[in-house]
Parts: structure tokens; C-alpha cells; sequence
């Protein structure tokens, strides 16, 4: 029987993990102390005790994407709402740095790969798989890859590769935020140290209750959030349209910042920074939490398990000499680049709202960077996703 979870079940549910990830954490201080947010703690059990249920009874449960999506969608819009033009595009030079440098980190995560298959005596196709295809590139471009290389006589590539991106996806999720935090206390990076968030501090009560009072002004906000959102959706149908591939929440980003930068002083008569910044981080709370617990956790006891699991070893060690090392130098050295680097872990190991997860659990500690939500977009989704396929083509070329 098939247990469709949808609309305001799923809703129900998010919040539910999100409170039990919550009360983990509380409970659990070594989890609070190397920074792994709340949604991954609470959605991994949850996803588990859906897959004991599945194997136990005669319940199958699909979850509805559609408002996972939406409120990805928000927490981009949001973003970009927040965002600071003329501060963005002073950081032109630091883009071109961050995307040579992720370049080189992909085609080191592929050696890793190669270098773990080779020592494991497997076909050096699994070394492949367990790098770049499913690290960095998730489970879409898993199952994408996997079943093209199925299809050319590979047979364990597809569980291989799903097996990799989930058990990336909860790697980056439980790394991303300890190796943050290291960065953040070992050099003086004054800006964020003991510092309350800027724009929301939930334990405000005056904040709660001017949120609150002004219900003109918020809905006003939530209007414009929403055509803002609608726009993006219609802006990507075209450019996809010609041809130019793009997820939904990039267009959408950008034309918020566009659309706060034009409007300037006419923009703040419906935008609130605190009211601004408690949906944007409540929207990242309820993607992270649906998003983990939809997990498919009959990956996580798979016979191929072994293999992967040495191979990831291998490039979690790799990944985190590379971010303290490389990606954290490129980035600036600075609050905003330890931020980013949380971020890059778990976009290198998992996706893109992994990353982001990483980050709000970072900038909820220390203090905003809205540099870092804004970068690491680009980073994870455009340049990663277009260089990936060239460099995993390159692979491909010398050892299949």
C-alpha cells in the first residue's frame, strides 16, 4: 500500500523532525559543538524509522517534491532580498578564484577516487563514482551517471552511485560545520566571534512581538516574495527555452537582488531585514527537514557498502585538507570565507542545501554572511554542475 505524503502532512512532519533534531541537539551537546544542523539530526532517524516501517509492513511512502521546492524556492528569494549588490560585485575577483580553485578540487576528488578503487583491487569505474559524479554532483547526477554507465555494462554503477550520494549528502551535513568552526577559532576572525545574528535573534521577545504588530507590512513582504518567486519560475521556463539550463531558485536569486537594488528606498517600505531574515532561515529549516527524511535509507545497509564507505573515508580526509588548506586561503581567509568553506563541504560531499544547511548553522553561531548563502549557489549549482560534466567526460575518456 502506497502512503502518499503530501501537503500538510509533509508540512506536519518537517516541523516534527525539525523539533526532534532540535531536542537531539539539546540533549547530545557533543552534536551542538561540532555545529550539524538540527534538520540532518532529526531527518536521518526519521528516514530510517520510514524504511524499517516500509520493510516491516506493507507501506511503501512517497513524498511530494512540490513544496520542498517552494520552499527552497523562498529561502533563495529571501536571499537574494537580503543580499547586497555593490558589496557582491566588489567580490567579482574572488568568484573567478573560487571557481579555478573548485576546477582543481574536482579533479582531485576524482583521483582520490581512482586511488581508492585502486587500492581495493575494484574496477576503477566505482573509484570514479565514489568521486566527483555523486560528491559533488549528488544523487541526480548519480542516478544520471548510473544509469548510462548500467547501460554500458557496469551493473552495480547505479546502486553504487546512490549508496555514495546519500551517504555523501550526511558526511558533508556532520563535517561541514566542525571544520567551520575550527577555521573561526584558530584565527582572528573578530568579526562573528560571540556575536549575536545582526538581523534576528530569536530569543528576542521585543523582535517577536514587532514581527508580529505590523501585519500590513508583512504581508506586504510575503506578496512581494511570492511575485518575485512566480517571475523567477517564468524567467528560467525562457531561458530553458534557449537552451540554457538553470535550477528554478538561481533566476529567482538574482532577480530579487535586481529588483531590492532598482527599487532602492522604495523597497523598504515593504521589506523588513528581521522580518526578512527569520523566513529566510525558517524556509532553509523546513527544505533541510523534508529533504532528510525523504532519504532512501535501504542505501545505508547495502551490500556494496564496504567499498563505498573506504573509498569515502578517503575523500572525507582529502575534503578537509582541501577546505582548511585551499578553498579556505582562495576564499579570503576571512569570516565570510570560513562560512563558505562549511558550505563548499557540504555541497563537495553532498548538494547544494547540504551546504546551505552548513552555513545557517554557522552564521546562527557567529553572525550573518549573506556573502556566503549568495556564493554558494553559484558555486555548488552553475560552475560545478558545467565543469563536473567535462572533467567526469575527461575521466571517462582515459579508464572506461
Amino acid at each position: 500500500m502506497v502512503i502518499n505524503i503530501s501537503g500538510l502532512n509533509i508540512l506536519i512532519l518537517s516541523l516534527f523532525v525539525y523539533f526532534m533534531g532540535t531536542y537531539i541537539v539539546n540533549k547530545v551537546k557533543i552534536l551542538d559543538r561540532f555545529h550539524i544542523p538540527v534538520g540532518v539530526i532529526g531527518g536521518v532517524p526519521a528516514s530510517i524509522i520510514f524504511y524499517i516501517i516500509e520493510q516491516s509492513t506493507e507501506y511503501t511512502f512517497v513524498f511530494d517534491a512540490y513544496l520542498r521546492d517552494f520552499f527552497l524556492l523562498f529561502f533563495f528569494c529571501t536571499t537574494g532580498m537580503l543580499a547586497n549588490l555593490p558589496e557582491i560585485l566588489r567580490g567579482g575577483k574572488l568568484l573567478v578564484k573560487l571557481i579555478l580553485t573548485i576546477i582543481v578540487f574536482l579533479i582531485l576528488q576524482n583521483f582520490i577516487g581512482l586511488l581508492g578503487a585502486k587500492l581495493l583491487g575494484v574496477n576503477l569505474i566505482n573509484g570514479l563514482i565514489v568521486g566527483s559524479i555523486t560528491l559533488a554532483g549528488g544523487h541526480g547526477t548519480a542516478i544520471s551517471w548510473g544509469s548510462h554507465l548500467s547501460n554500458l555494462g557496469y551493473v552495480d554503477a547505479l546502486d553504487i552511485g546512490l549508496i555514495s550520494a546519500t551517504l555523501g549528502l550526511i558526511s558533508g551535513a556532520l563535517i561541514g560545520g566542525g571544520v567551520a568552526k575550527r577555521l573561526i577559532n584558530k584565527l582572528p576572525l573578530k568579526k562573528a566571534m560571540n556575536k549575536k545574528h545582526e538581523l534576528y535573534d530569536p530569543n528576542s521577545t521585543k523582535n517577536i512581538i514587532k514581527f508580529v504588530s505590523s501585519t500590513p507590512l508583512f504581508l506586504k513582504t510575503i506578496l512581494f516574495i511570492l511575485i518575485i518567486m512566480f517571475a523567477g519560475k517564468e524567467f528560467n521556463k525562457i531561458l530553458l527555452s534557449w537552451n540554457i539550463v538553470s535550477p528554478d531558485y538561481l533566476p529567482t536569486m538574482l532577480l530579487a537582488i535586481l529588483f531590492v537594488t532598482l527599487g532602492n528606498k522604495y523597497s523598504q517600505d515593504f521589506i523588513d531585514s528581521q522580518k526578512m531574515s527569520l523566513l529566510n532561515n525558517a524556509s532553509l529549516q523546513i527544505f533541510i527537514a523534508m529533504t532528510m527524511m525523504s532519504i532512501d535509507a535501504k542505501y545505508l545497509i547495502h551490500p556494496k557498502m564496504q567499498t563505498v564507505l573506504f573509498i569515502l573515508s578517503l575523500q572525507i580526509i582529502f575534503i578537509i585538507f582541501f577546505a582548511k588548506y585551499v578553498f579556505f586561503r582562495a576564499g579570503g581567509k576571512n569570516y565570510d570565507s570560513a562560512a563558505l568553506t562549511s558550505g563548499f563541504v557540504g555541497c563537495g560531499l553532498g548538494a547544494t542545501p547540504v551546504g546551505l544547511a552548513n552555513i545557517e548553522t554557522i552564521t546562527n553561531k557567529y553572525g550573518p554572511s549573506l556573502k556566503a548563502f549568495f556564493l554558494l549557489p553559484l558555486l555548488g549549482s552553475v560552475f560545478t554542475d558545467s565543469a563536473n560534466a567535462i572533467i567526469i567526460n575527461c575521466f571517462l575518456y582515459f579508464i572506461a
